[in-house]
């Protein structure tokens, strides 16, 4: 998707407004005219045009780019802002998009250059702000603008309350902006004009089936019952769900994981537009610190802070939607001992902060252990962008760091991420041929083999000929005992060693191979407040906490056990729990 950001001197103007302190242009020079610069960002390149006197950087453009809606215009409009209002490249990134902004600084030292400016004086120019202290009102405050923060706002703004989100990121959208925006629904109209059986009922069945008797279950009946009422709140906001993007997801055969077109960046984007329509205010680089209680025990306000300055925020209920805790080690360690050490690609912003919070004014939690297991490249390379797409397929193999099979390897995710951890390495290896990587299923997601040599290219993937050279290259060991005995099961039609259907298994033939690797990974974690089906924040007697409402994955303890039962469930909930978060709190204020 292409995009045109611009940004002029006048209206970066208007929009740091409260600053003091402007940087003096009198050492810069550069030659007038317009410059251009390309980097690579997350998904891709990005390209930034810059126009500059002699004197002076007047305006800045992203006239192309791939990155996700909200991502990398986000950090673009924050980054360009703090230059042109400041005249120096001595700026804070986006949090929330380090990424994108590295590739916006990069094009933007790029164009600079070109046109004959001082990279290291502009580097090391620092201007002073005087940041002053903010106090204002309103009905309702949400803490996040992820899909169960935005779900509340909304709602609480339709019934008649006045609304503020607080964001600590750089960008609105949390973890739901960087996901598939997949919600699960049972019985959907949408899934009766695709000719797909299914009920309210069935999906009550399996969201229970799989909790194993620790969730609770008045929860999942309500959210499979308010599932439909979710979906086409979300249609009614301007997200594309269709017919013809509905998947099988979890371990059910019913297709009920509803897919938008756009995906989570579309389903943000939509849900943030229809609160601005609504007045929703929303702040962002405004991290919450605390919770403001009264004599009376009621929650009457939030303390934040704004550019470092101290954020008052006057309410008469707050919802928390802060997201989970898997960018935060020591709270992994102590509620998700297997996430340890794992990659989170949930946003960064995920670290806690809303358990914190409820629990320094008394609130109850719940833990079970478990979190949203999954798998990256790397870091850099997550399943989203093309070198970490062929690790969403069903591959041929996949073996631990001797070369040897550990798991059966078409598992559900959660299953082959438990598994992962106990086999205990730290790194993992998808087997590819030159066939079976350019089968039609897997051409779909990857691009057939481009995805695989661009990982090469990185040096996350090796290539080789010969399975006993990719061996070698990567140091496997065991990697043609375990082809080899792939391959018998194939022929002998039985996987004697994992019980893996052969179905789904397809024999390692010619060359050349690959072996990309992976690292256990997380997309969420489980576990946080204790809540009731009101969104309502129970304190450790079971009462509720006057004026405290949570919802989404910082309250989602009773909802899911250790292992998730299928993706698009966190978002359903997100969404059906946020709702009830804003219709209840807009009541409350009432």
């Amino acid at each position: 998707m292409k995009m045109k950001r611009t940004l002029c001197l006048f209206l970066t103007v208007l929009m740091l407004v409260g600053m003091t302190g402007c940087g003096s242009t009198d050492e810069l020079s550069f030659t007038e005219g317009t410059y251009t610069a390309t980097a690579d960002g997350f998904h891709g390149p990005l390209t930034i045009e810059v126009n500059v006197s002699d004197s002076e950087i007047i305006s800045m453009e992203m006239t192309e780019s791939v990155e996700r809606s909200g991502i990398g215009d986000a950090a673009f409009d924050k980054i360009s802002a703090q230059i042109l209002e400041d005249q120096t490249l001595k700026v804070d990134i986006a949090t929330g998009a380090t990424v994108s902004s590295g590739a916006i600084m990069t094009a933007v030292k790029d164009a600079l250059t070109q046109a004959g400016g001082d990279i290291e004086y502009l580097m090391s120019k620092e201007v002073e702000h005087n940041y002053e202290e903010q106090t204002i009102d309103t009905d309702v405050v949400v803490i996040g603008s992820g899909g169960a923060g935005m779900s509340a706002a909304i709602e609480a703004a339709k019934g008649g309350a006045e609304v503020v989100v607080l964001e600590k990121l750089s960008r609105t959208g949390g973890s739901t902006r960087t996901s598939s925006g997949m919600i699960v629904v049972g019985g959907s109209e949408l899934q009766e004009e695709a000719g797909i059986e299914d009920s309210v009922e069935a999906l009550k069945e399996y969201w229970i089936e799989r909790g194993n008797d620790d969730i609770d279950e008045d929860m999942a009946v309500f959210a499979a019952e308010k599932a439909n009422e979710a979906l086409d709140f979300l249609m009614d906001a301007g997200v594309g769900y269709t017919k013809d993007l509905i998947l099988i997801s979890g371990t059910t055969t019913i297709p009920r994981a509803h897919i938008p077109p756009g995906y989570g960046g579309e389903f943000m984007d939509m849900l943030v537009a229809q609160a601005e329509e609504l007045g929703v205010v929303i702040y962002t680089d405004t991290p919450a610190e605390s919770l403001i209680q009264n004599a009376d025990g009621k929650i009457v306000g939030v303390n934040a802070t704004q550019n470092g300055a101290d954020f008052t925020v006057n309410a008469s209920a707050v919802i928390v939607a802060t997201g989970g805790f898997d960018h935060s080690e020591e709270l992994k360690a102590e509620y998700s001992p297997d996430a340890v050490g794992a990659w989170a690609v949930s946003a960064p912003g995920n670290t806690g902060d809303g358990i914190v919070m409820g629990t320094e004014v008394g609130a109850d939690t719940v833990f079970k252990g478990g979190v949203i297991g999954w798998k990256v490249v790397s870091p850099l390379y997550g399943h989203t962008t093309m070198i970490g797409r062929p690790i969403y397929g069903l591959p041929n193999l996949i073996v631990n760091e001797s070369g040897s099979r550990f798991a059966d390897e078409s598992e559900d995710y959660p299953f082959l991420f438990k598994n992962m951890v106990k086999d205990g390495g730290d790194m993992f290896y998808f087997i590819f041929d030159s066939e079976a990587s350019d089968t039609e299923t897997l051409e779909a997601l990857t691009g057939t083999l481009e995805s695989l040599d661009a990982a090469v290219e990185a040096g996350v993937a090796y290539k080789a000929d010969t399975i006993e050279e990719l061996a070698e290259m990567a140091g496997l060991d065991n990697l043609q005992a375990s082809v080899d005995g792939f391959n018998a099961a194939v022929a002998g039609g039985a996987d004697e060693e994992f019980g893996r259907d052969v179905a789904t298994m397809q024999e390692i033939g010619a060359g050349p191979f690959y072996a990309l690797q992976s690292q256990i990974g997380t997309l969420g974690t489980f576990g946080g407040l204790k809540v009731n089906i009101d969104s309502e924040v129970l304190d450790t007697a079971g009462n509720a906490i006057p004026g405290l409402y949570a919802a989404g994955e910082v309250a989602n303890g009773d909802f899911f056990t250790d292992i998730y039962p299928a993706s698009g469930s966190s978002i359903s909930m997100c969404v059906i729990f946020g709702r009830e978060a804003g219709i209840n709190a807009a009541a409350y204020v009432k």
